[in-house]
């Protein structure tokens, strides 16, 4: 992909300019009567890009990137990059003055690089193939729902209309214990607040109070009673209670709105006032780590409630999820209990895996993304390793070779063991060395174009 660069005052009249290149402005780049501007490479943008009315629209079918050192303001913003990595904000803020339209792919942003809807603002779409992961923040006086999530969860948190136009609040949504983050002391009202998320909802700018909806999608939240549900919010030194004016949906997807509004901001979460929300699986920890060419799932629960079984899924990008395995839950049980399974053909490159909980009455709930990066290699893997009984397997990727030797020598270089294997093919080879004292052997592969030496402890 080239680079095309506009060094100069330019200004665009035409009715559109589709640019499959990269483009990069270093002087004064302005878009005027309507122009569009599609987008299928990265922009850098070092100089000033003012757009008073139109259309840009980041179309690629691979990451993008908004990056430079100038200022950018859009009229109009479309994101419909179709790639599982979507679109980077790394240039600083960037503004959107009229439309942001999420039709697909994600949009990062982080603090040091904001998107900014101003006054008048509005957002189209937002869904879980488009959203937001990372700070958003909304200027003005119209209330307003903040399309956010992280990886594989849409989250929104809608807010009602500030008093002023110039009031801004700054909402981002996170996958992680609140508790951890801020506190578990709660209301007396509570039961219990959620142990999986949270939003950061932020007034940055004036004194307004307003009132806040929570959303939830694919039962994510593990929500399992509506009308015992609540809106909490940490005040500094514990969860209070914000109420439940009305709930939308159903246990798999829906809406919470606070029965009072906020004079306090920073942390939000669910909250229920019975034992029936959320989480009828108190789930500890969830793990997913590579043991040479398989990937083990471990995870610990510290009660379950009418937990029938436990699916373990997938995924390359957050949307798209494969089965894995299943294992059957405890039922009831108020004791620590572990769990285990594993992928035996996991994705090659950074992959992610999910915890599935289903209950009896068949409502079911997520765990955090988990990721894995299984980087491509040809050569030789062994597990288990280490071994208690000398039995191995050995695995044998990305080669097609006649003619393959399979030695084991000791610390001192001694060949202990010789066996000439054939031909490899995307195969696997079982080897029995129970025979061997425990210690440190070297496992070498030979053949025509490799010679490869891994390290084997006995114990």
């Amino acid at each position: 992909m080239k680079k095309i660069i506009f060094s100069f005052i330019s200004i665009i009249f035409i009715y559109s300019l589709n640019a499959q290149d990269n483009i990069v402005n270093t002087g004064n780049l302005q878009i005027h009567s309507g122009a569009n501007m599609v987008f299928f490479g990265n922009f850098t943008n070092n100089g000033t890009y003012t757009q008073s009315s139109g259309t840009f629209t980041f179309d690629g079918t691979s990451a993008q990137t908004l990056s430079g050192s100038g200022s950018t303001t859009f009229y109009n913003l479309v994101i419909n990059n179709t790639s599982s990595t979507g679109v980077t904000f790394s240039g600083g803020n960037v503004v959107v003055t009229n439309l942001l339209t999420l039709t697909d792919g994600m949009v990062y942003t982080n603090n040091s690089n904001l998107l900014v809807l101003n006054d008048g603002a509005t957002i189209s779409g937002g869904s879980s193939d488009s959203y937001i992961i990372g700070p958003v923040k909304k200027i003005g006086d119209e209330s307003f729902t903040y399309h956010i999530g992280k990886t594989g969860y849409y989250m929104p948190i809608s807010i009602t209309a500030p008093s002023n136009a110039t009031d801004a609040f700054t909402a981002e949504y996170f996958r992680t214990d609140p508790k951890s983050t801020f506190g578990s002391s709660k209301d007396v009202s509570l039961n219990k607040v959620t142990d999986n998320e949270y939003w950061q909802l932020d007034r940055t700018t004036g004194s307004s109070n307003v009132t806040v909806t929570l959303h939830w999608s694919g039962n994510t939240s593990n929500i399992g009673n509506l009308s015992d549900l609540r809106v909490t919010q940490w005040n500094g030194s514990l969860w209070s209670n914000l109420g439940n004016a009305s709930t939308t949906g159903t246990t798999s997807a829906g809406t919470l709105t606070a029965s009072s509004s906020s004079s306090n901001f920073g942390g939000f979460a669910f909250g229920t006032i019975s034992n029936l929300n959320p989480l009828p699986v108190t789930l500890m920890s969830f793990t997913a780590k590579l043991n040479y060419d398989v990937v083990d799932l471990d995870w610990t629960t510290a009660t379950e409630v009418n937990n029938d079984y436990f699916t373990v899924e997938k995924t390359i990008n957050g949307k798209d999820f494969i089965f894995v395995d299943k294992i059957d839950g405890a039922g009831n049980s108020s004791q620590k209990l572990k769990y285990h399974t594993i992928d035996p053909q996991p994705f090659d490159g950074i992959s992610y895996y999910r915890l599935k909980q289903t209950n009896y009455d068949n409502t079911f709930s997520y765990s955090n993304l988990v990721p894995v990066n299984v980087i491509k290699n040809n050569g030789i893997n062994i597990y288990p390793n280490p071994t208690a009984d000398g039995k191995i397997t050995l695995v044998f990727k990305n080669l097609i070779e006649p003619n393959s030797k399979i030695q084991v020598s000791d610390i001192k270089g001694k060949i202990v063991f010789s066996e000439n294997i054939g031909t490899l093919e995307f195969s696997k080879y079982n080897l029995n060395l129970n025979f061997l004292n425990k210690g440190l052997y070297f496992v070498k592969l030979i053949n025509n174009s490799i010679t490869e030496t891994n390290k084997l402890i006995i114990q």
